[in-house]
């Protein structure tokens, strides 16, 4: 159970990082291409911080259903067309 835990925070920390330092990055440019703001920095690492770490919860439930979804199928004897 450990190790099912580890690999689920594993998952939420690299999409959470992924997908939020993208975000951050291009949030960064707009803003200082756009505004000239000089706390483009902050901000965009603040909406890029929400967005990935939102992302990751919906992915990682996705993820955690179709898990246990094909597991129950493979425990019931399911073993062609799992996916």
């Amino acid at each position: 159970m450990f190790e099912y835990i580890r690999r689920l925070v594993r998952v939420a920390l690299v999409t959470m990082l992924g997908f939020g330092g993208g975000v951050a990055l291009l949030l960064f440019i707009f803003i200082v291409v756009i505004k000239g703001d000089q706390n483009a920095a902050q901000s965009a690492l603040k909406a890029g911080l929400l967005l990935g770490i939102a992302f990751s919860l919906i992915l990682t439930c996705v993820m955690v259903l179709l898990d246990l979804t094909a597991r129950l199928f493979i425990a019931k004897g399911v073993t062609t067309n799992t996916f």
